[in-house]
């Protein structure tokens, strides 16, 4: 008994979408995902300026552990 193997298309992506990601050279997709991650990282750090001011003070006073409250 042979195995044929058996190509198949994943949920959200159809087959030809996998063979042109697969037939795409590594440098293209490493200059791809480099661009997502800094588009990424931008976006990270304008929310961090925006919300960066306000964030010390959100945070609720910790009550140490052993002290007994009435």
């Amino acid at each position: 008994t042979r195995t044929n193997k058996v190509q198949r298309a994943v949920v959200g992506l159809s087959l030809d979408d996998i063979k042109k990601k697969a037939a795409q050279k590594p440098e293209f997709r490493s200059a791809q995902r480099d661009a997502a991650l800094s588009e990424v990282k931008g976006r990270k750090k304008t929310k961090a300026k925006s919300s960066g001011k306000g964030a010390g003070s959100v945070r609720a006073a910790k009550i140490p552990k052993n002290v007994k409250r009435r």
